[in-house]
């Protein structure tokens, strides 16, 4: 029960990252944090693939992002 509730939990915050990129595909804040949370490994949402497209297009808009930086390297 409390594994399935985590898992709506997180379903809900990626769902609110999506939002934010629908109503405003130039809040590139909501990349960055839904990269964070494709990356994470203790999440059944993990998806790397997602992460590094969404730390790309973060990167288009603030390339000199250290922690951005660094988590793409370490995802590739």
């Amino acid at each position: 029960e409390m594994l399935r509730s985590l898992v709506g939990s997180e379903m809900c915050i990626r769902d609110s990252f999506n939002i934010a990129i629908e109503k405003d595909a130039e809040y590139y804040d909501s990349y960055y944090m839904r990269a964070v949370a494709y990356s994470s490994d203790k999440s059944e949402l993990t998806d790397i693939n997602k992460a590094i497209d969404d730390l790309n297009k973060y990167l288009e808009h603030d390339p000199d992002d250290v922690a951005a930086l660094n988590l793409l390297k370490v995802l590739q």
